[in-house]
């Protein structure tokens, strides 16, 4: 039968025998994969990618799917692996609500700056900034190089016209090596990040403490993804901002480093009742 998908003439071969849609797709027509339009805002570079992705997420997290792809652009990304996030179906999916994802990476990144000149190291510290951008074409079949087939497992969690968030695909061991609730990995033998996170909140002068560290070691450098920064009011920056508490979950656990141990701490320092140690990141709206 034949509808309109995505504005398109599609087929709907809910009903067609399993035979046929591998004939369908081994003969008369080709693969699609999920696409984007170009990114709406620029790298730290100053260039813009769009990306192709898989039609099944290697990682879902609690508020998003991740997915590997590669990115296509003019830039020196252009064919880079990438991993392209899209929102759950109940959570939102619109540009408005990527921007505190992307100001958190962008304010993390800033603060690394200054660390890496501030504190000397044989490694440095590096967030990935991700770029936006809007759905174009979703994960199917072109039968006849005319109609759309969905890919059915693709059509239950990436929509047409939503704005999806695309990162660098990082290589190596990823590791999460401290959470946003005071939880710091007990088999991390880094004391360089931990002290990042104490060095963000006394540069600050206490507005600000970067937490929910993770990512990868390389050579030089560690190459970090997803963080979360207490702010002195919570919520600033997103659900994972948890304020003066998460400020006080992480000092209540914290023991200095080498690279920290003369950096100023609160005084009286308590474990906030309503936030407990866990590996996940723990969110406002459930406290």
């Amino acid at each position: 039968m034949l509808v309109l998908f995505n504005g398109q003439p599609s087929l709907l071969t809910v009903g067609i025998p399993w035979f046929l849609r591998s004939l369908f797709k081994n003969e008369m027509g080709a693969e699609q994969s999920n696409e984007t339009y170009m990114s709406t805002w620029s790298d730290e570079s100053g260039d813009q990618y769009w990306a192709d992705f898989e039609s099944k997420p290697f990682s879902s997290g609690a508020f998003r799917h991740a997915f590997k792809g590669h990115l296509h652009g003019r830039g020196p990304r252009g064919g880079d692996q990438c991993v392209v996030k899209v929102f759950k179906r109940e959570y939102a999916k619109h540009i408005t609500d990527w921007t505190v994802d992307v100001a958190t990476s962008k304010k993390a990144q800033s603060l690394a700056t200054k660390f890496n000149e501030a504190v000397p190291s044989t490694r440095s510290l590096k967030f990935m900034t991700p770029m936006v951008a809007k759905m174009e074409k979703r994960a199917g079949f072109k039968l006849l190089w005319i109609f759309d087939i969905p890919d059915e497992d693709s059509a239950k969690i990436v929509f047409p016209n939503e704005y999806v968030c695309m990162e660098p695909f990082l290589t190596g061991t990823y590791q999460k090596f401290n959470a946003n609730n005071g939880w710091v990995n007990p088999n991390m033998n880094v004391s360089l990040i931990p002290a990042f996170s104490h060095w963000t909140w006394a540069h600050s002068g206490g507005k600000y403490l970067v937490c929910d560290i993770q990512g990868v070691r390389d050579d030089d450098e560690y190459l970090l993804t997803d963080p979360a920064i207490h702010s002195d009011e919570a919520g600033t920056y997103g659900n994972a901002d948890l304020g003066p508490e998460g400020m006080e979950a992480f000092f209540s656990t914290h023991k200095c480093t080498e690279f920290c141990k003369n950096l100023h701490k609160p005084r009286n320092i308590r474990r906030p009742r309503r936030i407990r140690p866990s590996p996940g990141t723990t969110y406002g709206f459930t406290l």
